[in-house]
């Protein structure tokens, strides 16, 4: 075990208590202890509090801090960020488990991609586990047939592949997330659009994190089948709905109006050409879509 004063761990609390000791002893525990955890509770109302409060007194470098009223998950990362002092920082949700050589081999890995003043990231694979920490046969990639490796930045706008909970990412990344729109619904989307709009990124084709995978989780799905990728995407064919990746659309107009300057003249078009699409009628726009995100994609990314 070594200490290892340039990581910082952001942590995101909203009533965790049923999971959060575990997943806290799993950052203690680590081959590189970190410099800090800071964590951020968003007003929960069982006894998540008390729990940091009883551990951090065995562990000074546990700090806790309190929003006075509930912001959600993008605002409550934005402040833990925010105070983080390491050159390395990594996000942390409140029910997994870290496997405990994560901060080792991310930041090795990072270090290989960054630049100085060029916001950078490494990501990973996760292993996929039950309510009672038991492990759900495929990994998250797998089981959501993805292949970060082959993901550039314009299919990201069509499809995350970044996984929030799995980042490390360096301070020049850090300035960029000290001011997240209260627009942007999901951060790790927003990281993405940064690493491979102007920055760095790496996936990394293991996994660091044991995934707590819950019967309404907003990430993690049923496995994609084939057959299930096909009926989705016949679906998205047929469908009038003009309200079908909205959110997608609406953050990328936001990206546009921040980064659009900084952007290379190729990926600039893209994000422009991306946002008429959202503009388009709504039977055109859909098919472009499930050809793009559901053929062409996972085409290539096999």
């Amino acid at each position: 075990m070594k200490e290892n004063n340039d990581i910082s761990i952001a942590v995101a609390t909203y009533n965790g208590s049923k999971f959060l000791y575990e997943q806290l002893l799993s950052i203690i525990n680590q081959t590189f202890v970190p410099k800090e955890i800071i964590i951020v509770d968003d007003c929960s109302k069982d006894n998540t509090v008390q729990i940091i409060e009883n551990i951090k007194k065995d562990y000074p470098f546990i700090k806790l801090f309190t929003n006075e009223i509930n912001k959600g998950p993008v605002a409550t990362f934005e402040i833990a960020i925010s105070k983080c002092s390491g050159n390395y920082i990594a996000l942390c949700d409140q029910d997994d488990i870290w496997e405990l050589n994560k901060l080792e081999l991310s930041v090795a890995e990072l270090k290989k991609i960054e630049e100085e003043n060029v916001p950078s990231v490494v990501f990973t694979d996760l292993q996929l586990i039950d309510e009672k920490g038991n492990i759900i046969g495929e990994t998250f990639w797998e089981s959501q047939k993805l292949n970060p490796v082959k993901m550039d930045f314009y299919k990201t706008l069509f499809l995350n592949s970044l996984t929030g909970c799995t980042v490390v990412f360096n301070k020049s990344m850090k300035d960029e997330l000290v001011n997240i729109p209260k627009e942007v619904e999901m951060h790790d989307y927003w990281i993405a659009l940064i690493a491979l709009g102007l920055g760095r990124s790496k996936p990394l084709s293991f996994s660091t994190v044991k995934y707590r995978s819950h019967e309404n989780s907003v990430t993690v799905k049923d496995s994609i089948s084939n057959i299930k990728r096909i009926k989705k995407f016949i679906s998205i064919l047929f469908s009038s709905d003009r309200n079908y990746m909205q959110s997608n659309f609406k953050q990328a107009d936001l990206f546009l109006d921040i980064y659009g300057d900084k952007l290379n003249k190729e990926k600039r078009k893209q994000l422009v050409n991306f946002i008429k699409l959202g503009n388009k009628n709504s039977i055109f726009r859909n098919i472009y879509i499930g050809c793009f995100k559901y053929l062409y994609i996972y085409i290539h990314s096999l």
